[in-house]
């Protein structure tokens, strides 16, 4: 009996979705240090996949989130501790941690009321000048 009940709970389709079990959210928290962090490349038309909308960024949450929790992302190769760097794109170990417990908690959108304004998009030209 017991492994006709072990065989049942594996054959149940699994949820479509993670449980919401946070109250951060993409327009309220996430979104903003994504487009001050990361929107340079994650852009449209930029270096990687574009993170700018909630559409765009939930599928890639947990990739996310584990590039960013073992400081893969967003790429910096200069060495931290050594001087002030102008530019240094890194996330605060609060941003990484709102970042962690968001996907953890779901990932939920929120209301897009809360979204800051998207940042300006770069052309490849003006990346090269500026």
């Amino acid at each position: 009996m017991k492994s006709l009940l072990i065989l049942l709970a594996l054959a149940l389709p699994a949820r479509a979705h993670d449980p919401i079990t946070t109250t951060l959210t993409w327009s309220k928290e996430i979104s903003r240090f994504v487009y001050t962090h990361c929107a340079g490349c994650h852009r449209p038309g930029g270096r990687a996949m574009s993170l700018l909308t909630y559409e765009e960024a939930r599928p890639w949450a947990k990739a996310m989130r584990e590039q960013v929790a073992n400081r893969r992302m967003p790429p910096w190769d200069a060495v931290k501790g050594f001087g002030q760097f102008r530019d240094d794109p890194s996330l605060s170990q609060a941003e990484i941690d709102l970042l962690v417990a968001w996907v953890e908690g779901g990932a939920p959108e929120g209301n897009s009321e809360y979204l800051p304004s998207r940042p300006p998009e770069v052309s490849a030209e003006t990346e090269l000048v500026g």
